[in-house]
């Protein structure tokens, strides 16, 4: 007997699947359910699975998890196993507002026919456009026999636009190869957009994009390219539209900044093509890209304000600007992917090593420690990236730094053990050696040195007094982390 996965079922399924710590309490507060009604729904998708792939979720303890060998293969086919009953509600909701931000007005009737589904459908499906449009503050107006419209007028309506156009594009996993970016999840995309849009003006924005990315160097990673590329799509369908100058006071020094790269833009090589489109949007979004948008709150969502800070606590240390930049621009992604549930891989938690997965944790307890702010998947990414903007630190600080390493062994080999993991990770100028039993005069080695490490010692009464000598336990074994020692007790 076939089993068919509901929107809800889907919604928790993918919630299992792209979520390490899933639990009934979380999965009901993600879809806004009860708890039995997830429970009944994880019985049918576990028919499913059983039926279709032959494998089911397993609970540990209030966790429930996919199979490890299954997780990956599956998150890797999971548009294509669930397509059919995935897709339907979730297309017609995008061409329901896909029309409106394009032609401003819906009839119920049209789209019924279109989908061949009854009016009833459509209007439950309403309900869903109407939530996502009220994130901006936007309504929509019903007239008789005029259909259903959304105003078009506030600076709202653009930024809502691009930022919808922006999580379709993402779905697609834009690729600069036009005729086919669109049907990976949305085959009526591609139509759709090119009865507005000829396929050669397409290409011809893409191709202003690489070289304006190119040539003002900008650090971006996909979520940033769509956004430019939905902004001017946008813009080139409202030909007649322009931010109101209350947008402009509200927000100091952005007219002037936003000018200056559309004049740059006239330099660009593939602008005459496109130089018709306002790109007054654009020019907003590339401020947003680089370090004079640090100070403007405006365009980030506040919680990421508040993880930079969370961040710089953690490691003790404040983040370059440039670095800063980066760090946001990735959480503003993360934040958006979870807001919209997308997903583009599944990290292979197997082969990452021991240490790293302790420092995943840490992150993921500093930001996800209220409720899942961002995917656990995206946690791993910036883990990373935190890891070797860390090493960067540390090098920067210790390159100028002498250490002596005081060894337990007459042979020296935990300390020449140590130092080939300090001059790999720290960047550290001098690392001398020296065995214990040695005759040392450590009054002259005391002013010699920035700092004096005794390796699995008690440091000798002659040094308690000084301020640069550490105890410190090591087993040859790389557990032991410099960074709480970098500043040499400062």
């Amino acid at each position: 007997m076939d089993v068919f996965l509901k929107d809800n079922d889907l919604k928790i399924l993918r919630y299992i699947l792209y979520n390490n710590n899933s639990t009934i309490k979380k999965i009901s507060e993600f879809v806004n359910l009860s708890d039995v009604y997830v429970r009944e729904s994880i019985k049918k998708i576990n028919k499913y699975l059983k039926l279709n792939f032959d494998f089911e979720i397993v609970k540990i303890g209030k966790e429930l998890h996919f199979p490890i060998e299954k997780k990956e293969l599956f998150s890797q086919q999971f548009p294509k196993n669930i397509s059919g009953g995935f897709s339907s509600k979730k297309i017609r909701v995008d061409y329901i507002i896909l029309t409106l931000i394009f032609q401003n007005k819906i009839k119920l009737t049209e789209i019924a026919e279109f989908f061949n589904v009854t009016r009833l459908t459509i209007s439950n499906d309403l309900k869903e456009v109407k939530s996502i449009l009220k994130s901006f503050n936007l309504n929509l107006e019903s007239k008789k026999w005029e259909g259903i419209s959304l105003s078009t007028e506030s600076d709202r309506f653009s930024f809502f636009s691009i930022e919808y156009l922006t999580k379709i594009l993402f779905e697609q996993g834009l690729t600069l190869n036009i005729t086919t970016q669109y049907s990976i999840t949305n085959s009526h995309f591609s139509k759709y957009l090119n009865s507005f849009i000829n396929l050669e003006t397409q290409k011809s924005i893409l191709n202003f994009l690489q070289n304006l990315v190119k040539d003002l160097n900008l650090n971006l990673d996909i979520f940033n390219f769509q956004s430019f590329y939905a902004a001017i799509i946008f813009s080139y369908i409202h030909k007649e539209f322009n931010l109101s100058k209350v947008f402009f006071i509200k927000r100091k020094y952005l007219k002037e900044s936003s000018d200056k790269h559309i004049d740059y833009f006239k330099h660009i090589p593939g602008y005459d093509s496109i130089k018709h489109i306002n790109l007054e949007l654009l020019s907003i979004l590339i401020v947003g890209n680089t370090i004079d948008a640090l100070d403007t709150p405006k365009f980030f969502p506040h919680s990421i304000f508040e993880f930079i800070i969370k961040l710089e606590g953690f490691f003790k240390f404040n983040f370059l600007y440039n670095d800063k930049l980066v760090i946001k621009n990735m959480l503003k992604t993360y934040l958006f992917k979870k807001k919209y549930e997308l997903t583009r891989f599944t990290v292979p938690i197997k082969n990452i090593p021991s240490d790293n997965l302790i420092f995943i944790s840490k992150m993921n307890s500093l930001i996800n420690k209220d409720k899942e702010y961002i995917y656990y998947d995206d946690i791993v990414e910036l883990s990373f990236f935190l890891k070797s903007l860390k090493k960067k630190y540390f090098c920067e600080k210790g390159k100028n730094k002498s250490i002596l390493l005081v060894d337990s062994e007459y042979n020296l080999w935990l300390s020449e053990n140590l130092k080939d993991f300090i001059s790999l990770n720290y960047c550290i100028g001098q690392i001398d050696l020296l065995s214990i039993f040695n005759n040392i005069n450590w009054n002259s080695l005391e002013k010699k040195y920035d700092a004096i490490f005794f390796i699995n010692l008690k440091k000798p009464i002659d040094v308690i007094s000084f301020n640069n000598c550490f105890e410190i336990s090591y087993f040859g074994n790389n557990q032991f982390f410099l960074e709480e020692y970098i500043n040499f007790g400062g």
